[in-house]
């Protein structure tokens, strides 16, 4: 697991295999954001808080669901 400080952001990862695997949690201003990232692309669960707005997405290879019942 690799656990690590950018600036005013945090950030958690798992690796396996030397491919970035695992959950990113990301503080920077206003913008707070979950992720389950996979070899550099967003796959899973994306939580965004962004000046007051918030969004449920799941992307995949850029793709973006909602995930209120829209699969």
């Amino acid at each position: 697991m690799v656990n690590s400080e950018i600036g005013r952001g945090l950030y958690k990862a798992y690796r396996i295999d030397g491919q970035r695997v695992g959950l990113q949690w990301v503080y920077s201003g206003s913008t707070v954001a979950l992720q389950w990232v996979y070899s550099g692309s967003t796959v899973g669960l994306q939580w965004l808080y962004n000046e007051q707005k918030t969004n449920n997405e799941r992307g995949a290879e850029g793709e973006k669901v909602d995930l209120r019942g829209s699969y």
